[in-house]
Parts: C-alpha cells; structure tokens; sequence
C-alpha cells in the first residue's frame, strides 16, 4: 500500500467481534468471535505492542467497530 502512496491509518481487530461466538449457528460469513476480556488481553499484550514497535506506530486501533449498539457494555467489561 505505501507504494501506491495509499496510507494505512487504522487497523481492527476483526469482523463483527459478536457473530463469532453469539450468532455462529446461523451467520455464514467470516467472522471473528471476541469477548471483551479476550479483546482487551490480545490488544494490550500482544498486537499494540507489536503495532507500537513497527514503522506503523501512529496508527489506530479499531476495537467492536462494527458493531456499535454494544459500545456500552462492551467497553465496560473490557475495563
């Protein structure tokens, strides 16, 4: 991408977080299963750090970004 001069300026952590544990019966497209906690842990230990010590460490971070109607809850168990 950057030698198409085509910035990265955020990344996510994965497609539709809930889908993956709650809706798995019935929803068949890719998607990635996150619990807040399990989030929180992968971020914080291994893919911020790793984020933070490359060429890309001003980048953001997207967590649950597609799936705002759980903001609330899910920022709070992540804490």
């Amino acid at each position: 991408m950057d030698a198409k001069n085509m910035p990265i300026w955020a990344i996510s952590t994965g497609n539709e977080p809930l889908n993956g544990i709650a809706f798995f019966f019935f929803v068949h497209f890719m998607s990635l299963g996150w619990v807040p906690r399990n989030q929180a842990v992968w971020l914080n230990d291994f893919l911020g750090p790793t984020i933070r010590k490359s060429k890309f460490k001003d980048i953001l971070i997207f967590g649950n970004d597609d799936q705002r109607y759980s903001f609330p809850a899910w920022f709070k168990d992540v804490s």
